[in-house]
């Protein structure tokens, strides 16, 4: 069987002198989704962030959701080191939608840079909802450019961010950031709806609603690629 996938949450908060207001950390629902969705295919994982810190959650004001993370707080008292971190323990890579990531990715671009670019040349999956399509800010190839220039990929669209009270506390909108640098962007039309996109190793979706097609897909990938 595949090994376990690398789940990489952020530890760091839009901004930080409004921590509180600002939901800045991962879903704990599309967790608990991923989680399920691994369990029916006998595949495992493991959350890594910057330094080991402690990640943030959204718990979406749900007290299920508290006891979920409570309940398996194996995971979250064991996390990974992401400058430690060896890809080669690890079957793939899943980056949830996550705000705080936009923040994160450019105090620390050596570390999701260096650990990125290895999933990537070693052509291992990386999956990403929303804003977690930003590790690739500037994360290069075997020949020094972009990683993702060319390839077909979606996230947090522009429409998406202009509908974002935070819009003007965003480090850099991702759809622009993508297309400035070489990649090919697609998005929904209509807002909310899901949208994935599958190229080559990368498997990306737009919003939290393409998060289970995104991992249900990469289950698939994981399997098919355990068969070959």
């Amino acid at each position: 069987m595949p090994g376990p996938c690398l789940v990489i949450l952020t530890s760091c908060h839009l901004l930080e002198e409004d921590a509180k207001n600002i939901p800045s950390g991962a879903l704990v629902s599309t967790l608990i989704s991923m989680k399920k969705i691994f369990n029916s295919n006998n595949l495992d994982f493991n959350f890594g962030t910057v330094s080991a810190r402690k990640p943030i959650l959204d718990y979406e004001n749900d007290d299920r959701n508290r006891d979920w993370v409570q309940t398996n707080s194996d995971k979250f008292d064991n996390l990974v080191n992401l400058e430690e971190a060896r890809p080669n323990d690890f079957s793939a890579v899943f980056v949830p939608n996550m705000l705080g990531l936009l923040r994160e990715v450019k105090e620390n671009q050596s570390v999701f840079n260096n650990i990125l670019k290895e999933f990537f040349l070693l052509k291992k999956p990386i999956a990403t909802t929303g804003y977690g399509l930003a590790v690739f800010h500037d994360v290069t190839d075997e020949i020094g450019e972009w990683a993702l220039r060319g390839y077909n990929v979606t996230g947090t669209s522009l429409g998406e961010d202009f509908r974002n009270e935070y819009l003007t506390n965003l480090p850099f909108t991702l759809e622009t950031h993508m297309r400035e640098r070489g990649a090919n962007f697609v998005s929904s039309k209509s807002y909310g709806d899901p949208c994935v996109t599958i190229d080559r190793s990368i498997i990306s979706g737009q919003n939290e609603q393409s998060s289970k097609l995104v991992l249900k897909n990469l289950a698939l990938l994981l399997l098919d690629s355990s068969l070959s």
